[in-house]
């Protein structure tokens, strides 16, 4: 399974990303460099977060040591006061983000997961689903079923947010980012052939005319 670096110093801002990045890999948490040292001769890891700013102590130099012992391990920086030089002392770091404090989480998990390849473990209603990054599989109680890419997005989506209101446009823009869809049908077409392919969706996906989209997982849909 992947594993992950954080290190950062501020106990809030660890509680959120150790709770999102958990979905994606193990989390090992440092919050300064004596910590990350011990860390580091202990595991190795497929992705850093850090913050640039720790105390007195600068996540560039720390980050450095940590890749002089493991190599070009992808970065993902942040710091509530981005700067120029912030940028240009990442370059050779394989720093590939640098996100502004506070954190537009769904940008962070957009990065993450372009990053890393995973399986995401789920316990909806009873069942057992994982979603397979690798592959877009989605296996349900043990039975793989392929899924195309919007689909195995849609279904992350939909479990991500299980027992939630969505909007639909929200839904769209997180699919699909800034890109515009084809025509209006584009998202409807997506999610019908998901329904078909994984009657679950169907039976727990419910429409809230004008609002959105509930995928609740105590009742069946109406």
């Amino acid at each position: 399974m992947n594993k992950i670096l954080l290190i950062e110093d501020d106990e809030a801002i660890c509680h959120v990303l150790e709770e999102i990045l958990s979905k994606y890999a193990i989390v090992h948490h440092a919050p300064n460099r004596i910590e990350t040292m011990k860390l580091i001769s202990q595991h190795s890891y497929d992705l850093i977060v850090a913050d640039y700013y720790l105390g007195e102590e600068n996540g560039i130099s720390i980050v450095k040591d940590v890749q002089l012992q493991q190599g070009l391990v992808p970065v993902i920086l942040m710091s509530a006061y981005p700067t120029v030089d912030m940028l240009a002392s990442g370059i050779d770091l394989k720093v590939v983000s640098f996100f502004r404090k506070p954190l537009d989480i769904n940008a962070v998990i957009d990065k993450v997961e372009s990053l890393l390849i995973f399986d995401a473990n789920y316990d909806f209603n009873g069942n057992k689903i994982t979603l397979k990054s690798s592959s877009f599989v989605l296996n349900f109680n043990g039975e793989e079923i392929q899924l195309t890419e919007i689909q195995f997005k849609l279904m992350k989506y939909f479990l991500d947010n299980a027992d939630k209101v969505v909007e639909r446009e929200k839904i769209t823009s997180t699919i699909w980012g800034s890109a515009r869809l084809n025509s209006e049908n584009t998202f409807d077409t997506h999610l019908l052939n998901l329904k078909k392919k994984f009657p679950l969706v169907r039976d727990h996906l419910k429409t809230l005319p004008r609002v959105g989209y509930i995928f609740s997982s105590d009742k069946k849909a109406m």
